[in-house]
């Protein structure tokens, strides 16, 4: 059946607002779920670049909401107008169905930079008074080469490889600065990390949870690392990626629903305690995922 492209743009339209509607009244546990389902009618939809908008609302949702928990009224309304004026800029670019996906990627870096200083505490804010994208270039650089090197890690069920190199990136960014390559590393390596949760509650068992990463999370961490080594990375090439991990994410959520695990790292992926799953649950989640997760390897 052919996908009526107006009624799915509508959709967006529709949640996008009710995104900007939940930001403004601090809700951003809804904001965030708004979020989520522009991801899920994006995948259903087949447009890669809702996808993406779903994507940075998602994470300015979850950003916000640990700035709240963090900062004082003041500083967090400040932040919070920095979100809104976001959302704004994405209803703007998002007025047609055939926008730039590049403008999304330029308006939430732009925002990420206004939003530093209110992710810093009181002594990193008199200690850190300057930015320095060259030391933050070399530190990723180090880090990618780091989990290039550690591939192997990824094999083991109980690794935290990814959470670890997502919370020093973090801590760089929001320190010494961000710009658009940080970005393209952090993005993709959250999708990974997701779509890694989901396979790593589908077994119990160490040797069972190796050969699913062997044939999809290990192979997507070699592109990501491939594509990020490049001195200036191809965005078309990101985006591909980022929305293969999108689709399998949300296709798995589908089939198994929500997975909640605790963050490392203070600023929130909106986790929180695990769940347990029935072991004949773990088996079809086992096969649905390294079925799908195949498939976007092999389609690229």
């Amino acid at each position: 059946m052919k996908k009526p492209t107006s009624l799915y743009f509508s959709a967006f339209r529709q949640d996008l607002r009710a995104v900007t509607k939940a930001l403004d009244d601090d809700n951003f546990d809804s904001a965030n779920i708004f979020s989520n389902r522009i991801m899920s009618n994006a995948v259903i939809g087949g447009d890669k670049n809702l996808g993406y908008a779903g994507f940075f609302l998602k994470e300015l949702s979850l950003l916000l909401g640990g700035i709240r928990r963090r900062s004082e009224t003041a500083a967090f309304t400040s932040a919070k107008a920095v979100a809104k004026e976001c959302a704004k800029r994405f209803s703007d670019i998002t007025s047609s169905p055939e926008f730039d996906s590049g403008l999304l990627w330029e308006t939430y870096l732009g925002s990420l930079n206004q939003l530093r200083d209110f992710l810093k505490d009181d002594y990193e804010r008199a200690s850190y008074s300057r930015t320095d994208l060259e030391f933050v270039r070399m530190s990723f650089h180090w880090l990618l080469q780091f989990l290039k090197n550690e591939r192997s890690v990824l094999l083991v069920r109980d690794s935290s490889l990814l959470d670890g190199i997502l919370s020093e990136m973090n801590r760089l960014w929001k320190i010494h600065g961000i710009e658009m390559a940080s970005i393209f590393a952090i993005s993709l390596l959250v999708q990974l990390k997701r779509c890694n949760d989901y396979a790593k509650i589908a077994v119990s068992n160490p040797n069972e949870f190796k050969l699913i990463a062997e044939k999809t999370i290990v192979p997507y961490a070699d592109k990501i690392v491939s594509i990020l080594e490049q001195e200036l990375p191809n965005r078309k090439e990101v985006e591909t990626i980022l929305w293969q991990l999108i689709t399998k994410w949300r296709e798995d959520f589908i089939r198994f629903m929500e997975i909640r695990m605790a963050p490392p790292f203070p600023i929130p992926y909106g986790y929180e305690k695990p769940v347990e799953i029935p072991e004949e649950t773990r088996e079809k989640l086992t096969k649905a995922i390294t079925e799908s997760l195949e498939n976007g390897i092999k389609r690229e």
